[in-house]
């Protein structure tokens, strides 16, 4: 059976978007059809629109902005985020800001360059608050429950 990887987004919100945010975070493997993921993809997109307005035009207090894309190669698939935004003729590039585990086609650090239709969730932080991230959510339950209790706490529509 085909297998997705995620990777769980816990730090990020605190990190303030800094050089390398995801140095603690834990690769999860979910199925590739996995209902609750493909759900979370669903959410995340149906409000793609509201996420790419708050890009072009931060209001005070919004920042670390980003996009989890797929990234493919022999190995397998890999969901990366991306930071660092620019959309530009339905393309969006960015910074890819955390080390693959499973590709190897792409490095952290590397600009890369996808279709807007391949961004699967989003993310940006507030007064503290992570918004979006629509991909964690279906992995608290798989959490140590104090970790899973930080994330909550960060996310501003738990």
């Amino acid at each position: 059976m085909r297998t997705t990887v995620v990777i769980l987004l816990a730090t990020f919100a605190a990190s303030g978007c800094k050089r390398r945010p995801f140095e603690e975070d834990k690769v999860v493997m979910v199925k590739h059809d996995d209902p609750e993921m493909e759900a979370a993809f669903a959410a995340a997109r149906s409000k793609m629109a509201d996420f790419w307005s708050r890009v072009a035009k931060p209001t005070a207090g919004e920042n670390g902005f980003g996009v989890k894309i797929p990234i493919k190669d022999e190995n397998g698939t890999e969901y990366v985020w991306l930071t660092h935004l620019s959309l530009s003729d339905g393309k969006v590039a960015g910074t890819i800001d955390n080390d693959p585990d499973i590709v190897k086609n792409v490095k952290i650090g590397q600009r890369i360059e996808m279709t807007r239709e391949s961004v699967v969730d989003w993310l940006y932080t507030r007064d503290g608050k992570m918004y979006g991230n629509y991909t964690v959510r279906p992995l608290l339950k798989r959490m140590d429950p104090a970790e899973a209790q930080l994330v909550r706490a960060r996310l501003a529509d738990p």
